[in-house]
């Protein structure tokens, strides 16, 4: 699981290739001027939400807004991040 406070986080082609090629389940803010005990205080509101969210097939992008609405956003249909996958030396 990934929480940020980075509302671009969907926009950037790398970030979001590696989001989708590493399966991470990513959560961000979207109110980036709440104080560390808003967020604390927001996180706690939308823990029990997050979790069950957690539960569906990853990857996955959602945003957690300062009222505490937590909404799953659509990832774009095509991501091409073959480029990111290694192998491993033989």
């Amino acid at each position: 699981m990934l929480l940020s406070k980075d509302t671009r986080l969907r926009k950037r082609p790398l970030e979001l290739a590696a989001l989708v090629n590493n399966n991470v389940r990513a959560f961000y803010i979207t109110a980036g001027e709440l104080t560390g005990r808003e967020i604390a205080a927001l996180l706690v509101k939308v823990m029990p939400r997050m979790l069950r969210m957690c539960k569906a097939r990853p990857p996955f992008i959602a945003r957690i807004t300062r009222m505490g609405d937590v909404d799953r956003l659509p990832l774009p249909k095509y991501v091409d991040a073959s480029f990111l996958r290694t192998s491993a030396p033989t």
